[in-house]
């Protein structure tokens, strides 16, 4: 385990990153097992340990994180596995429950991109509970990973986009050669391949929005977001990786990130972001 209050800022960080964006946590489900109230202490201990175990067991594979509280309330956030996977674990940790205490538990499964404000209400409610108590959110360990298609269409949406100016910065010329094909005909598209060039397109062309790979060969991405954000306030910049661990979506979020798509991506993910983007007005 880690520090406890860093902890709860951590998972208060992903809830923020989620209700800023849940678009960028498509395909992430998350199960929240919620301990009867009536436990006792001894008891949430010994459910805790039980279920620690359990998450263990199914998701030892798998990348994302796993949050315990001290109340014994359990938050698992993966990607790469099905709605009835979270449901068996629930049902498990809920099992382990009624046989130690005789009470029923309560548990959640939500599709973070389609139900994350909602999600988010519901944990804030019982994290306040938690914090009347004295209690919070520990970090357990690291598992996760998939994706949900989604699209927003319409004339006016179409028309727009094709008055956009779209910066994508990547260094993979596969991937640069992808996302022409995808989005060549949707908007006006300009590239960079490093960060140097990334930055002279970015002051010449004042995109209306950015897709900004986090490794470059001359630079981080997550340092030239900052440079961008500092040049532009306001700028919407998209981070496009193949780092999409849990931590990296959070924090470039945090940093001023409207988004996240993972590679390889859809043509639909990214016309998500270029329909959400606003035109710039131009001199």
């Amino acid at each position: 385990m880690k520090d406890h209050t860093h902890d709860h800022k951590e998972f208060i960080d992903i809830l923020s990153a989620i209700e800023k964006d849940p678009a960028s946590w498509a395909g992430w489900l998350a199960l929240h097992f919620e301990m009867p109230a009536m436990c006792v202490t001894e008891d949430c201990s010994l459910i805790s340990e039980g279920a620690a175990r359990i998450v263990s067991l199914y998701l030892d594979d798998l990348h994302g994180e796993a949050f315990f509280s001290n109340d014994g309330d359990i938050v698992v956030l993966c990607k790469d596995v099905n709605s009835s996977a979270l449901r068996e674990i629930g049902q498990h940790l809920s099992d382990l429950c009624l046989a130690r205490t005789h009470i029923p538990a309560e548990q959640h499964v939500y599709n973070v991109f389609l139900e994350g404000e909602g999600m988010c209400r519901n944990l804030r409610a019982r994290l306040y509970q938690m914090e009347a108590s004295g209690n919070g959110m520990t970090h357990g360990r690291h598992y996760g990973f998939a994706f949900e298609r989604y699209m927003l269409e319409g004339r006016a949406v179409a028309d727009k986009r094709h008055q956009m100016r779209v910066l994508v910065v990547d260094d993979d010329a596969i991937t640069q050669r992808f996302v022409a094909k995808l989005l060549g005909n949707e908007c006006q598209l300009a590239t960079a391949m490093n960060a140097k060039d990334a930055v002279t397109a970015f002051d010449a062309e004042e995109p209306d929005i950015t897709f900004l790979d986090i490794g470059l060969p001359d630079g981080n991405g997550k340092d030239l977001l900052a440079k961008f954000l500092a040049k532009r306030p306001g700028a919407y910049i998209v981070m496009f990786s193949g780092n999409d661990q849990m931590q990296t979506i959070s924090e470039t979020l945090k940093m001023g990130a409207e988004g996240f798509v993972a590679k390889p991506c859809s043509k639909d993910q990214m016309l998500y972001y270029l329909n959400r983007a606003p035109l710039q007005v131009r001199v």
